[in-house]
C-alpha cells in the first residue's frame, strides 16, 4: 500500500521524537566525544564573525542542541533553532536554547537577519519536491555576507534509499551544495568527504558525508 504522507508530516508527526528517542541518552563522557568528533563544529567556530551576540546562528535539524550549546559558550553567539521533535525543542529549551518546532522549507527567522545558517544532518530527510523552498528560505533569512554550514549524506548524483528505521520513509543522497551554489552569491569556502560512521575517507559511497561552508556573498 502506497503512503501518501509526505517526509515532513511523518517526522512531525511522531518520526522525529523517534529519532531523538533513539539519540538522547548521552553520558557526559559520550557528549565530550561527540563534540570532539564533530567534524563541523570547528569550522563553524573558525568563521571570522564577532564573538558577542550580535552574531546570529540558527540551526535546522537541532537535535540535541549541542552544537548550539558548544558554539554559545565558546563564541557568546546568540544561537538558536527548529526540529520537527516536540521531545527535542523542550529539551533544547531546558538548556536555555531558544528553539521552536518546524521543518527546513518554512523557517520562523526574519529576513536578512542570520549570520550563520546550519543544517545538522537533517537535508537528506526532506521531501524532494521541497528543495526549491528550503533554498529561498535560506537566501530569504541569511544577511549580506553570511554563511551557510552544512553537514549531510554526500553523492555526485541523486539517489535514494529506504530509510533505514522507517521503511515507508527515504534517505536522499546529493550534493546538498548545489541547492546554493547555482546562483552567483554563493560559493564554497570549504568542502570534504568523509565517512558516516568516523571522520576519516572511505571509498564507500553509500558511507559518504560531506562537511561543507559556503559564503553569501550579495
Amino acid at each position: 500500500m502506497k503512503n501518501n504522507t509526505s517526509q515532513k508530516e511523518s517526522f512531525l508527526n511522531g518520526e522525529g521524537d523517534s529519532w531523538f528517542n533513539r539519540n538522547s541518552l548521552l553520558s557526559e563522557i559520550d557528549y565530550r566525544y561527540w563534540i570532539e568528533n564533530d567534524p563541523l563544529l570547528p569550522l563553524v567556530l573558525e568563521l571570522p564573525c564577532e564573538n558577542n551576540s550580535n552574531t546570529k546562528v540558527f540551526e535546522v535539524g537541532m537535535g540535541q542542541g549541542m552544537r548550539l550549546t558548544e558554539l554559545k559558550n565558546k563564541r557568546n553567539w546568540d544561537v538558536s533553532g527548529i526540529d520537527p521533535s516536540k521531545k527535542a525543542v523542550d529539551h533544547v529549551r531546558s538548556n536555555q536554547i531558544k528553539s521552536e518546532i518546524g521543518t527546513a522549507e518554512k523557517l520562523p527567522i526574519k529576513d536578512n537577519s542570520i549570520d550563520i545558517l546550519i543544517y545538522g544532518f537533517c537535508l537528506y530527510l526532506c521531501d524532494v519536491n521541497d528543495l526549491f523552498l528550503i533554498s529561498n528560505e535560506a537566501n530569504r533569512v541569511l544577511k549580506k555576507y553570511s554563511w551557510i554550514a552544512i553537514i549531510d549524506f554526500w553523492s555526485s548524483y541523486p539517489f535514494s534509499n529506504v530509510y533505514f528505521h522507517e521503511p515507508t520513509l527515504k534517505s536522499y543522497k546529493m550534493d546538498r551544495t548545489t541547492m546554493f551554489t547555482w546562483h552567483p552569491n554563493y560559493k564554497i569556502y570549504n568542502h570534504k568527504l568523509i565517512s558516516h560512521n568516523e571522520n576519516k575517507y572511505t571509498d564507500n559511497m553509500q558511507d559518504w558525508v560531506s562537511v561543507s561552508i559556503i559564503r553569501k556573498n550579495g
